[in-house]
């Protein structure tokens, strides 16, 4: 009876991990040219769906990090520094998870200030690059399992790729934008061939 209740258990968090996911990539489909909506719900979807007291999400602006979604009653610095220990750690080796800060030396510093105790830091990557980190925290020593873990390194996944269609949407509106003001010039140039002073007004106005 205990091991059916534990499989319906987990049934019942693989069914939450999905909805949640789903809902996600939802919203990404109907956001292709704002990333805000998205990076709010994968905070929120977090907190919700793992039990997390605070998600934050940041991204790497320069030498940098800025808190770009934020979810929680811990406080937060807006900006940190991209070279924090605890950032390059998962630049180098993924995903960091510490189920007691306060069991830990490598760290000595996260959590002295809010009293959080359990950290899960997710690194963002788009296509190889370091840009940002979603990191969960816990005010107790409460350590992510391993379909948590997952489950938060997917909606990292996700912020990416929101963040990558914003980015290819502009470039692709930028693009049709100089394909336009190239075909205006042209039929200036081709309805005015005796004056230049159409074609020279058109180049300066584009």
């Amino acid at each position: 009876f205990k091991e059916l209740q534990e499989r319906n258990a987990e049934l019942r968090e693989a069914l939450e991990h999905q909805t949640a996911t789903s809902e996600v990539l939802g919203i990404i489909s109907r956001s292709p040219t704002d990333v805000q909506p998205v990076l709010d719900a994968i905070v929120e979807s977090a907190a919700r769906v793992c039990g997390i007291d605070d998600v934050t999400l940041w991204l790497r602006e320069g030498s940098s990090m800025v808190s770009r979604a934020h979810i929680g009653a811990i406080p937060i610095n807006r900006v940190r520094s991209f070279d924090e220990p605890q950032f390059h750690r998962i630049r180098e080796h993924g995903t960091l998870h510490i189920p007691d800060v306060r069991a830990q030396n490598d760290f000595p510093t996260m959590g002295s200030m809010t009293g959080a105790r359990t950290f899960l830091l997710v690194p963002l990557r788009q296509q190889g690059e370091h840009i940002g980190v979603l990191v969960a925290r816990r005010t107790d020593v409460r350590p992510f399992n391993p379909s948590q873990i997952k489950l938060l390194e997917t909606f990292g996944d996700q912020a990416v790729i929101a963040i990558e269609n914003v980015r290819l949407f502009q470039e692709l509106k930028e693009s049709l934008e100089q394909q336009t003001a190239t075909s205006e010039i042209l039929g200036v140039i081709a309805s005015s061939p005796t004056d230049i002073r159409p074609v020279l007004d058109t180049i300066a106005e584009n």
